[in-house]
């Protein structure tokens, strides 16, 4: 994600959204530069869901601020600053929501995040370059959970937590143009995370049992990829790095890739890679569902696909499949009520996607995905339905137009509540549309309807999504 950088010219503008149920949606923002050789962006946010869903409050507000400053011909220096207040309220995970849940009483939490950042990049010559990063980041939550009474599955006793968490990150690489078609790009970067909690898990009776935990760790790696990229069609991407946590054995993970494009429109493409994942802390020290004898993730996965395109270039249509291999997984076991690592999980499965733009006024994309997902040993993982799919629409009429519409569709899924025990949830579809109106150079208006047909379907069992949803929204920039 690349957040917006400074314009050459003086610039501001200033947008708010409102909808049913309370939904409001503010923001504003200047821009510039500084002299000759720099330049800023600065911005503000305001967000809440309103009440459309009960028991559901969201409301966040943010800062944000970036320095740019070019430091001679080939030295630039980025800056970055932001934060964020967020204030949390639902009812609490397996409770069954408001449709299940015997207490009518929500969770609620209070996070302050702040990130400051800044990266250097220079120029050495026409075929060297460097890069350094380094970025801080902390969070504070602070939480209080009224529990879940007993249901089918055994119940959640009330609790609480107080939690900081603080993340450093340094990367320093550097791109070397070998040729104009392969570069090399190598580095390092070093990770450094600090987490401490306090609580208290309430039995009842007055006896509060204490939930503290402190856990740290560094991660050191060293990285190299390249690419090789010509003018006939071929494409080949390749990495290795390695990871080492202080805490536990270093891990390799290697990734390749390549693709094919020939002079009929057809692109054929194979990728294969490992992975590495560390737990994190919640799911290590958590007072109720922690495990501090979690080991880390590893995968292994590849995909091979084929494109084509049709009709002059107007249409383009692809066909993916791919595997996954996880092996200790971290997953939440609803019957232990504890994160475990599950010894080794398969998926399996295909992507069928099209995209037809036969004009500039009008362009249909949709994409099918069927996933098929192998948790050996039995059992099942929730949240994975087997079919999804989306297609969207977008319509220009005019320079001063712009209709868009999407269909959405998930397929049943299973999961699990302390009062139900598991079971599947419904497969549900859902249709979106917008429209933008530029007014003119300065202004935009968008109206757009969330969940147009008001369909009825639930996200987790017994939270219910949110309903049909009016919004307009204006822009005006100055």
């Amino acid at each position: 994600i690349i957040t917006r950088s400074g314009q050459n010219e003086l610039g501001a503008s200033v947008g708010g959204e409102v909808g049913s149920d309370d939904y409001a949606r503010a923001n504003a923002e200047v821009s510039g530069p500084i002299g000759d050789n720099a330049d800023f962006w600065v911005g503000a946010a305001y967000q809440d869901e309103g009440d459309e869903i009960d028991g559901n409050v969201f409301e966040s507000t943010s800062f944000s601020a970036k320095l740019g400053v070019r430091a001679g011909e080939n030295t630039s220096i980025k800056f970055n600053v932001r934060m964020v207040d967020t204030e949390r309220e639902a009812f609490p995970e397996d409770s069954g929501g408001p449709d299940f849940a015997v207490l009518p009483i929500t969770d609620e939490t209070d996070t302050d995040e702040f990130s400051i950042g800044a990266t250097l990049t220079h120029q050495i010559n026409d075929r060297w370059s460097i890069n350094g990063t380094a970025d801080f980041y902390n969070r504070e939550d602070d939480f209080i959970s009224p529990g879940v009474v007993p249901g089918v599955r055994t119940g959640v006793p009330p609790n609480g937590t107080d939690s900081d968490f603080d993340r450093t990150t340094a990367v320093v690489n550097a791109t070397f143009d070998w040729t104009d078609e392969l570069a090399i790009n190598f580095g390092a970067d070093w990770q450094s995370e600090d987490g401490d909690s306090t609580g208290f898990v309430d039995f009842g009776g007055g006896f509060l049992l204490p939930s503290d935990f402190a856990l740290d760790r560094d991660i050191l790696g060293v990285f190299i990829e390249g690419r090789y990229i010509n003018d006939n069609g071929l494409s080949i991407l390749g990495s290795v790095r390695n990871d080492d946590p202080d805490e536990s054995s270093s891990e390799t993970t290697t990734k390749l890739g390549a693709q094919y494009s020939f002079s009929t429109g057809t692109t054929i493409k194979a990728n294969w890679g490992e992975g590495f994942k560390l737990p994190s802390f919640f799911a290590l020290g958590h007072a109720l569902v922690g495990n501090p004898n979690l080991k880390p993730e590893t995968s292994e996965s590849y995909d091979v696909g084929i494109d084509q395109v049709l009709a002059d270039g107007q249409l383009t249509v692809g066909v993916t499949g791919f595997h996954n291999k996880f092996e200790d997984l971290v997953d939440f076991d609803f019957m232990l009520f504890t994160n475990v690592n599950r010894d080794e999980v398969e998926t399996d499965g295909g992507e069928f996607t099209f995209s037809w733009e036969p004009s500039d006024l009008f362009s249909l994309h949709g994409q099918l995905t069927y996933l098929d997902t192998d948790l050996k040993g039995g059992g099942q993982l929730r949240y994975r339905p087997q079919w999804t799919s989306g297609l969207t629409t977008v319509v220009s009429p005019s320079e001063n137009w712009l209709f868009s519409g999407e269909v959405l569709y998930v397929d049943e899924y299973f999961d699990s509540s302390i009062p139900t025990g598991g079971q599947m949830t419904d497969s549900y579809t859902v249709i979106n549309v917008n429209a933008n109106w530029y007014v003119n150079d300065r202004l935009q208006l968008s109206f757009a309807v969330d969940n147009l047909f008001d369909e009825d379907y639930e996200e987790s069992i017994g939270f219910p999504g949110a309903g049909i949803r009016p919004r307009v929204a204006a822009t005006y920039g100055f």
